[in-house]
């Protein structure tokens, strides 16, 4: 099972991460990793980040950093631009990534979309369906984003664990990680926050259930981050 997200991109991406359990830090670290190789990158959302963590990347990140395409809204939470300028940006301009949070999940480990969400650009090549392992054996209700509408695609009830099966099931389905993914648009997963041989097993059996999908790749382990979060 592959470790990494940045060797599976392509030369160009427009990549659009979505679902929940650590997408913010899994973007940034992205961005850092290509930035320190050289590529042009750019990072934006079409939802609200927290301004805390942006402002933190940006300083860590100091002159050679990706450039932060956002603006500020109010004082905790800072917005980009709208998906048709995301979209215009990566076919007329020569930047090699553009890294796109595209969906909420009032930092839950795992959630499942509202219908209005989530808010991926026509141009994304790339879609990352996000889930924190955090949310593997505790009860829906207490862990999910939007838990009515992750029980209910998972056949669970509130009161039910998340299990491997849950995952896979709330990932793959049209109504849940399947979303709003444009037509072209590759697609994986990755579980976040991957810490121990037990959760890793549990990873290997989300990848096994979604083996056949037709649309996701594969899934990823990906360990803490340095970064937190």
């Amino acid at each position: 099972m592959p470790n990494g997200l940045i060797d599976l991109l392509a030369d160009r991406e427009l990549v659009a991460f979505v679902g929940a359990g650590g997408k913010t830090t899994m973007m940034l670290d992205l961005a850092e990793q290509l930035t320190r190789r050289g590529q042009v990158v750019v990072v934006t959302t079409t939802t609200k980040l927290s301004a805390q963590e942006v402002g933190a990347s940006t300083q860590r990140f100091g002159e050679r950093g990706p450039v932060m395409l956002v603006r500020a809204e109010g004082e905790r939470k800072v917005t980009g631009p709208p998906p048709d300028d995301i979209d215009r940006i990566f076919r007329e301009t020569s930047v090699d990534y553009l890294l796109v949070e595209a969906d909420g999940a009032q930092r839950r480990p795992i959630k499942a979309p509202a219908a209005h969400e989530p808010v991926i650009p026509d141009a994304t090549t790339l879609v990352v369906i996000v889930v924190g392992a955090a949310a593997l054996g505790q009860p829906i209700g207490e862990v999910a984003h939007r838990p009515e509408l992750v029980a209910a695609l998972g056949g669970a009830r509130l009161g039910d664990p998340v299990t491997p099966e849950l995952v896979a099931a709330v990932a793959g389905h049209e109504d849940g990680g399947m979303r709003g993914v444009p037509h072209n648009a590759r697609v994986v997963m990755a579980v976040t926050n991957i810490t121990d041989a037990e959760t890793r097993m549990a990873v290997g059996r989300v990848a096994s259930l979604l083996a056949d999908h037709p649309r996701i790749e594969l899934v990823l382990a990906i360990e803490p981050s340095a970064r937190g979060g």
